[in-house]
């Protein structure tokens, strides 16, 4: 399923549950409810290996083709920045992060803005290397309909225990150290 077409499907009832490292923001929280933060992510900037380019900021993005997936918080934060400054990007949107990685690798966009656990993925299993995190502090949460208050406390008592427990740290040790 597209990104943009998860909240969608959750108010049409087609699913319980996002769980898809979702920002909780105050946009996405006016229509659904999240539960407790699980994860803290950045934005980062990925090019190809071997590019000359190593973008650190969004004005560093200034006059290039830049790709991000459809309603993402990288698709806003690029498109409040062109608005807000005048400078232009030319913003190329896909349905799926590996298609706006593929075209990166192909030499069709020159970076691609993504959350930073997906771009340190990227990084070990693609072409592309990270030269750029803004810091944006965005925190992933699940998201149920509103009217889901039964979920919602069950997914919150049932993360805080799994976020707390030994399990989770050996699951980040041995996918997320460094």
């Amino acid at each position: 399923m597209d990104f943009d077409g998860l909240i969608p499907a959750l108010l049409n009832k087609q699913i319980d549950v996002i769980a898809s490292g979702m920002t909780i923001t105050e946009e996405r929280a006016q229509v659904v409810a999240f539960t407790v933060p699980y994860w803290r992510a950045d934005q980062a900037i990925l090019v190809r290996k071997g590019s000359s380019y190593e973008f650190k900021s969004l004005d560093d993005l200034v006059g290039k083709t830049v790709g991000v997936q459809s309603g993402t918080t990288a698709q806003l934060m690029l498109q409040d920045f062109v608005n807000e400054t005048g400078k232009n990007i030319d913003i190329k949107i896909y349905s799926s992060y590996v298609l706006a990685v593929q075209d990166l690798e192909n030499g069709k966009t020159d970076a691609v803005v993504v959350d930073s656990p997906v771009a340190n993925m990227f990084e070990k299993v693609r072409n592309v290397k990270i030269t750029g995190i803004i810091q944006a502090n965005e925190n992933y949460g699940f998201a149920v309909r509103k009217e889901d208050a039964e979920l919602l406390n069950k997914l919150n008592n049932t993360l805080k225990e799994f976020l707390n427990s030994a399990e989770w740290q050996a699951i980040l040790q041995k996918y997320l150290s460094s």
